[in-house]
């Protein structure tokens, strides 16, 4: 166990984001009972108190947490390249919207100059 118990403290930080320092109880009903504490203790201390035999569940805990922000950022990160690519679409669309804008407007024109050329062409005829 203490082998393990070793290895767990290298994940255990205080509020500082220093390793936290195995120390055993002296005092008190909990005499001889394990726990980890800020490093900085007494002087600069955070108050950072974790019994040994909670660290297990403060581990997976924090696991837990980590696996949430990599799954939030991995989220995050495909919602912004679909964000990306729907600028894009759009930005392609809005284009093609010109476009078909300019067509029907020279399409007019030429509709306009079509009806032009057949009045003409009608009050030629009439006047024959």
């Amino acid at each position: 166990m203490a082998g393990s118990s070793n290895s767990i403290q290298q994940y255990v930080l205080c509020k500082h984001k220093l390793v936290a320092v195995l120390r055993t109880i002296k005092k008190g009903n909990n005499i001889g009972q394990r726990f980890y504490g800020c490093p900085l203790w007494p002087q600069n201390g955070c108050n950072f108190f974790l019994l040994e035999n909670d660290t297990g569940r403060n581990l997976s805990s924090r696991r837990t947490e980590c696996e949430h922000t990599v799954d939030d950022v991995s989220e995050k990160k495909v919602a912004e390249e679909k964000i990306l690519k729907l600028k894009m679409k759009n930005k392609l669309l809005k284009k093609q919207v010109t476009e078909l804008k300019n067509e029907a407007k020279l399409l007019k024109l030429a509709m306009f100059g079509l009806v032009l050329c057949f009045v003409f062409a009608m009050t030629c005829m009439v006047r024959k």
